[in-house]
């Protein structure tokens, strides 16, 4: 009550000066027509004008709500973008690439590759603990890319087939010849096949293919096709250049063959050797 008090000596002249400043004012607009028509008319603008401010506020307002919902709706897809991919990605790491049933085939991602080396090695997200051991073979849909060197417990080092010390066993498709791939470290799309005996029959667009001699990939695995073929004086056999038909420079998704005959074969072998 005492601060009322105070307010009311403070400002109490100021507070009638309005009041008494309110009552001319209705007095002049209800007494005297033209003066209430001018009210009325500004009145009535001030109105238009309080009305159109406040909607376009709503419409600012409206269209901030639209706004959240389609980010609400962007961001929903998004999700579920990502969903689909990381779906596609399970499909794509799952898809066998052959039908070879002695093998089986554990998908992996590449996550680092050198072509321009001499001796070219692949690192893979796979390792002990999802099956991988050394001396596996690995290729892609496309062709052969490598056999397994050194693994850990959920990563590997590939030997990559653009390698010095690389040697796998291929044939003709056609025909029952057989040689070994090699790499001469220049251009990584071509590797030469050797060995082949000058009586074969081998032409220029021949497909070459994994001969199964080499116990880290199945018998016909595409590799590449004949681009050229040479024999050196005195020689009896030939040297084949090879177009791969992997494209060494982009890998991304490739297969881990594992040979479910391996164990078998090495205890005949061991009995052989033992003999």
């Amino acid at each position: 009550m005492r601060n009322l008090i105070l307010y009311l000596l403070r400002y109490g002249s100021f507070v009638l000066f309005l009041f008494l400043e309110g009552i001319c004012i209705f007095m002049l607009v209800n007494y005297n027509d033209s003066q209430k028509e001018i009210f009325l008319n500004s009145s009535g603008n001030l109105n238009g004008r309080v009305n159109s401010f406040t909607h376009r506020v709503g419409e600012i307002y409206g269209a901030h709500k639209e706004l959240d919902s389609l980010a609400t709706v962007v961001r929903d897809l998004r999700t579920q973008n990502l969903y689909l991919i990381s779906l596609l990605e399970e499909i794509e790491l799952t898809d066998s690439p052959a039908e070879d049933t002695t093998f089986s085939y554990k998908a992996a991602r590449v996550i680092q590759n050198s072509t321009v080396k001499s001796n070219n090695f692949i690192t893979i997200n796979r390792g002990s603990k999802q099956g991988v051991y050394p001396r596996m073979g690995v290729v892609t849909d496309d062709g052969i890319i490598g056999v397994v060197r050194d693994v850990s417990n959920n990563f590997s080092t590939v030997m990559s087939i653009l390698h010095r010390q690389s040697q796998v066993s291929c044939r003709i498709k056609h025909a029952a010849f057989f040689g070994n791939l090699k790499w001469t470290g220049l251009d990584p799309t071509v590797v030469f096949l050797e060995d082949i005996p000058k009586h074969a029959d081998v032409e220029v667009g021949d497909t070459i293919q994994t001969s199964g001699y080499s116990r880290h990939f199945p018998v016909g695995l595409d590799v590449g096709k004949v681009q050229d073929i040479s024999l050196s004086q005195g020689s009896n056999s030939y040297t084949i250049q090879v177009q791969l038909f992997n494209d060494m420079n982009n890998l991304e998704v490739v297969y881990v063959l594992e040979d479910q005959q391996a164990e078998e074969l090495d205890s005949l072998l061991t009995i052989i050797e033992n003999e």
